[in-house]
């Protein structure tokens, strides 16, 4: 439920389904944009085993192994793992001891049990993904605001002894180099259980019960200025835990013409995330204990009221609450007027170093009380320990200086109720055109930076209708499929990024309406070639704005949504006496958009070129593959933003270049 969980790192992939626009009604809130459904491969009665390695430039190194083991007739395991690592690809000259900005190394497991029989099958599954990183790739893309610049030179810099700004710290276009005089390493945590029963009650109806849970552990700090002047260090911490549980029923009814399927979810999911921050004059601890329930029931239809026409009728209601509770241990202002503290430059102290008996050090045997969701975990124990002064409530002494918040709780909740409808026509066997309409929403949430005598801020969901229209074709025996899609997406209460007096938050702040168009096709030109393609085109405007609103006016284009999408890819296969050479190219290209609402940051458009060649001989056990990606060597951004704390404008870049060997082994 976390966006930071969902960076994990995917093992044995059967395939990969692309869903778009609001799927609402079977896959609930936070999918008005669409779903991506990726299936493991399921173990199974045949013993098979593989073993790759891999190794390319940034000192890349890969490997990864799997087995599936047939225990009996009827119960099968299959167990998987992968460990790669990766030096980062922004320079800091200024750092001793880093492998550069984008580093990561990345441990992950999986292990799969399937127990089946006449109308039974059970599905155990467990899996764990660990990953490090010495920093995020980030670098001064521009100075933006010279009078903010005038300002710390002329009044910061003379009263606390920091260095001035100067444009010596923007790096030239191109060079990806980042001024930090500290590295902030992240660490993520991340492990899930999931059990699925599935039991054909009888030849028309199926029972299906899903349970999952999920545990995460996330640490990580950036300076946000990449700089040695030290405007604004952040740290943010989350642990986090959630649990699904999904009852559902499907089959087929009239002789065959119905297909239906009807469900019940439950969601539970309890967060802790603190940010810790530091200017130059002041630190605070902002953050919260968030818990978020939602429970849905639902239902789906398809009947085919003719050979040519069918008809699908959805609806799903849910019930979603979000609780935001503040404490006072986890809201106050840290310091003022303070130097940095001795742990690694890295956090003011007003206590400096500790050693032997550390009253305000972070105790270990100090643990959030039960009403706020029991207690940390020794790893981020760890990580907190000797980064921030964390306060032992209750202490005489009063180890913070000020709350920032009061105690209390901050909600914020949804009924929706979302229906799906779509009339689909069959023209031949080789044409169907479709009419659609649905509806989705994302939940809402609390903006978790607080300044001193602030209330937590809340915003409400966003919600989505989308009308759509498209086509379906398929020809020349089968060797070309064409799609294509137009669709009117209007959103009501949108989410938008704004600026606040110690960096971002989110408001519901307008309603907008997005037209886009899509056109795919792939052909089978040759038995050896394949050729495929696709553009995409966006139209986005804002159709109304919340009196509250002064940065942007109606005139503004929607942020973060491109006017022009493409991509080509090829791949030829050539069979000769030794084996079998199989080559592919991917061309993609993104248009440049605005990165901000309010349309003064513009994201550059960028063209990415990828490639591999994999050579097969015949009747072996393996296989040689040579990798690229981004082979023109591009410079592109992922994200582009403006630090209102130190008039800058950053980006975090996307790795360059990168050429990589595997080879694979099958048992």
């Amino acid at each position: 439920a976390t966006s930071v969980g969902a960076a994990l790192e995917l093992l044995d992939i059967e395939s990969i389904e692309v869903l778009r626009g609001p799927q609402g009604t079977l896959f609930g809130r936070n999918t008005i944009g669409g779903a991506l459904l990726i299936n493991s491969v399921r173990p199974h009665e045949e013993f098979e085993a593989q073993i790759d390695a891999g190794f390319g430039e940034l000192s890349r190194q890969q490997v990864r192994g799997t087995v599936n083991i047939p225990f009996s007739e009827n119960f099968f395991g299959k167990f998987s793992a992968m460990h790669k690592s990766r030096d980062g690809y922004v320079d800091t000259p200024l750092v001793d001891g880093d492998d550069g900005l984008g580093s990561h190394e990345v441990t992950a497991a999986r292990a799969a049990l399937r127990w089946i029989n006449e109308s039974v099958t059970a599905d155990l599954t467990l899996d764990m993904n660990r990953s490090e990183t010495d920093g995020v790739p980030t670098i001064i893309q521009e100075l933006r605001n010279v009078g903010q610049v005038a300002d710390w030179n002329n009044v910061v810099v003379p009263a606390t002894g920091h260095l001035p700004w100067t444009d010596e710290y923007v790096p030239p276009p191109g060079q990806a180099i980042n001024y930090q005089t500290d590295y902030y390493p992240a660490e993520a945590d991340l492990l899930s259980a999931n059990f699925t029963l599935e039991w054909d009650i009888s030849d028309a109806v199926t029972f299906k019960t899903i349970t999952t849970w999920r545990e995460l552990e996330d640490f990580g700090g950036r300076d946000s200025d990449y700089a040695p002047i030290d405007v604004h260090i952040n740290v943010d911490i989350t642990e986090s835990e959630q649990v699904t549980q999904e009852f559902q029923f499907s089959g087929v009814a009239a002789d065959g013409r119905l297909d239906w399927v009807a469900g019940a979810f439950y969601f539970a999911e309890e967060t802790l995330n603190l940010d810790a921050v530091h200017f130059p004059f002041f630190g605070l601890l902002s953050g919260s204990y968030v818990e978020n329930n939602s429970t849905a029931l639902y239902g789906q239809f398809t009947y085919d009221v003719t050979e040519s026409l069918s008809l699908t009728v959805g609806l799903r209601n849910t019930k979603e609450r979000l609780d935001n509770i503040v404490d006072d241990r986890f809201q106050f202002l840290t310091d003022l007027f303070s130097t940095w503290g001795a742990t690694r430059g890295f956090y003011p102290s007003r206590y400096g170093p500790c050693t032997g008996d550390c009253p305000h050090e972070y105790p270990a045997t100090w643990a959030i009380d039960s009403s706020l969701g029991g207690n940390f975990s020794e790893v981020s124990r760890r990580r907190i320990d000797g980064y921030l002064p964390f306060p032992d409530p209750p202490h005489p002494d009063a180890s913070y200086l000020l709350p920032l918040a009061p105690n209390g709780l901050t909600e914020t909740d949804k009924d929706a109720t979302e229906p799906y409808l779509s009339l689909a026509y069959r023209f031949n066997e080789s044409i169907m055109g479709y009419v659609s309409y649905s509806e989705g929403f994302k939940g809402g949430g609390f903006t978790q930076r607080i300044p001193p005598f602030r209330v937590v801020e809340s915003f409400g969901p966003e919600s989505a209708q989308v009308v759509e229209v498209g086509f379906k074709w398929q020809g020349a025996d089968g060797r070309a499929r064409v799609t294509g899609a137009a669709f009117n997406t209007a959103y009501e209460d949108m989410q938008v990024d704004i600026t606040t007096e110690l960096g971002g938050g989110q408001a519901n702040a307008a309603e907008a309406t997005i037209n886009g168009f899509e056109l795919e096709a792939v052909v089978q030109v040759t038995p050896q070639f394949m050729l495929s393609g696709g553009i995409g085109t966006l139209d986005g405007k804002y159709d109304s704005l919340a009196p509250t609103v002064t940065l942007w006016t109606l005139d503004d284009v929607l942020p973060n949504t491109p006017e022009f999408q493409g991509v080509v890819s090829g791949v030829y296969s050539a069979p000769f006496a030794a084996g079998e050479l199989t080559a592919r190219l991917d061309v993609s290209y993104n248009d440049e958009l605005y990165a901000t609402a309010q349309n003064d940051i513009i994201t550059p458009s960028y063209t990415l070129i990828n490639g591999s060649i994999v050579y097969s001989p015949n009747e072996a056990n393996w296989e040689l593959a040579l990798l690229g990606r981004n082979l023109s060597d591009e410079v592109y951004a992922d994200w582009v933003y403006w630090g209102a704390e130190n008039s800058t404008v950053g980006m975090t870049l996307e790795p360059p270049r990168e050429i990589m060997g595997r080879f694979t082994y099958r048992f």
